[in-house]
């Protein structure tokens, strides 16, 4: 039952995934997708990520950030910052960072004007009860895999987080 005012919002819904997904891949011009309606068949639309490929994109992302702590250019990450859980499970993350809210946000700034990259737009600090914040953390960012940024390349992800644990090491005494 309902009627159009309550079922409005679903009827939207259904209609913007079908506009994103589907039609897209069925209206390319001149034949571009060869005849074939598979997703990522065209190079002119990016294929939609599975939770699989989200998550997979987020661990190797997360490994190439903390890899192994002897070598020098992934040192950065683990002198300032937690992942948890250490091999993300599912496409969601949890980084837990020493620095403040106030010394993240100065530093993603920093990089955002640098390199055009805004590497969080959510952070919060911790309470004093949390166990993290005993182990000397003081904010933490919940890092989400979606369609959107996965569609960002690996390596920009790399570099822009490194450029942020640069920047808060060398600005922040932690």
């Amino acid at each position: 039952g309902g009627n159009l005012f309550t079922l409005m919002p679903y009827a939207v819904s259904a209609w913007g995934g079908y506009q994103n997904h589907w039609k897209k891949l069925l209206d390319v011009p001149n034949g571009e997708n060869n005849g074939s309606c598979k997703r990522g068949t065209s190079d002119r639309f990016p294929k939609n990520l599975t939770f699989t490929e989200k998550k997979l994109k987020l661990a190797g992302i997360v490994e190439a950030l903390v890899g192994d702590i002897d070598q020098k250019e992934k040192r950065y990450a683990t002198k300032i910052a937690c992942f948890e859980p250490k091999i993300p499970q599912v496409n969601m993350v949890h980084l837990y960072l020493r620095p403040t809210v106030d010394d993240c946000n100065r530093a993603r700034n920093i990089i955002e004007k640098r390199r055009g990259v805004c590497v969080f737009h959510r952070i919060r600090s911790l309470d004093r009860l949390d166990s993290a914040y005993r182990e000397g953390y003081r904010s933490m960012i919940e890092i989400t895999m979606g369609q959107a940024n996965g569609m960002i390349p690996d390596e920009t992800w790399v570099n822009s987080w490194t450029e942020f644990f640069q920047e808060i090491l060398r600005t922040v005494h932690v």
